[in-house]
């Protein structure tokens, strides 16, 4: 049974693997085929996946610390 941190992994390790993939076909043979404007949008929203998951990740850190509490 996955825990909610494992699911965030997960797709932390999916959405590294995507901006990857994104970043390295940037360049092809020396000729772009990827616009700047497209790497920057995905570099934003990986950005904004990762501080939605760090948010999450302290919330059940935080809840964590009050059920050991109890």
């Amino acid at each position: 049974m996955s825990t909610a941190i494992d699911i965030i992994r997960h797709n932390y390790e999916d959405m590294d693997r995507d901006l990857l993939d994104l970043m390295t076909s940037y360049f092809h043979d020396g000729h772009e085929v990827a616009s700047r404007s497209d790497l920057k949008h995905r570099r934003d929203e990986h950005e904004a996946m990762l501080a939605a998951a760090e948010r999450i990740r302290q919330e059940l850190a935080a809840q964590q610390a009050v059920v050991e509490r109890t």
